[in-house]
């Protein structure tokens, strides 16, 4: 139950530490929004902040509440206002489920805002993000969790290796006074981790996951914006979850 006032304070105070230290190149933005657009990342302006969720699933609300923030990291390379890489990383609580139902310790692999992760996001717009847009990006990179040992109290750090090979979103109508756009994003995504560490956690041997995510992002008032997702997973029943979003480019474009 501590975690769950902690863990949402301090991803709400990092969502204010992006704010005034994000990278160089947008800080030094005149604040147009196509300035703005070429920043947000392969997600467009819902890329960076924070956001807190919550699992629609039976079990203790501290258990199935969720906190984490969104930065970028770095701009890699040439960029062009269609197209670039990105380098982004994603900060929430480490420590999964510690409940012998094995479907929440997969659940907490799979989804993306639960753990560590740094990723690498090649991306390709067409239109204007912040009205209507087609984004095709992949990402790559790494992610970890912790899970307490099936046979001990010891904890175990899964480090995964987090591959989404093709993933599109679609943004359009937006909000009047948000300005920003609502947001549908499809990503399938594989989890590969050691058959070694999983047999810790699980008793048995995984070398991989494969899920697919449904993101719908609805613009709330300035900065503002309301998610519904829905998990797809082919190791699990699916998974629902509703949340508020803060994000960080919306802030910017006063």
């Amino acid at each position: 139950m501590k975690n769950l006032f902690i863990t949402p304070f301090l991803i709400f105070n990092l969502f204010f530490e992006v704010y005034s230290q994000l990278p160089n190149q947008i800080l030094r933005m005149n604040r147009r929004k196509d300035d703005i657009v070429a920043a947000a990342g392969p997600k467009n302006v819902w890329a960076t902040g924070a956001q807190a969720s919550y699992n629609m699933i039976s079990g203790e609300f501290a258990d199935n509440f969720q906190s984490s923030g969104r930065v970028l990291l770095e701009i890699l390379g040439p960029q062009k206002p269609n197209k670039g890489v990105f380098l982004m990383g994603n900060l929430s609580k480490v420590e999964g489920s510690n409940s012998e139902d094995i479907t929440a310790k997969i659940r907490d692999i799979q989804q993306s805002t639960q753990g560590l992760n740094v990723a690498l996001y090649p991306h390709y717009i067409w239109g204007d993000p912040l009205k209507k847009s087609i984004t095709l990006y992949l990402s790559a990179g790494w992610k970890l969790n912790s899970f307490q040992d099936k046979n001990s109290e010891e904890k175990v750090y899964l480090h995964q290796f987090r591959l989404s090979p093709a993933s599109i979103e679609l943004t359009g109508f937006v909000g009047n006074e948000a300005q920003l756009p609502t947001t549908l994003t499809v990503e399938p995504a594989f989890s590969f981790l050691s058959k070694t560490k999983s047999f810790e956690v699980f008793g048995d041997t995984y070398s991989n996951f494969f899920g697919i995510t449904t993101t719908l992002i609805l613009p709330a008032g300035r900065g503002r914006g309301i998610i519904i997702e829905h998990l797809y997973s082919k190791d699990n029943p699916p998974t629902y979850k509703v949340g508020l979003m803060l994000t960080t480019v919306s802030l910017l474009n006063k």
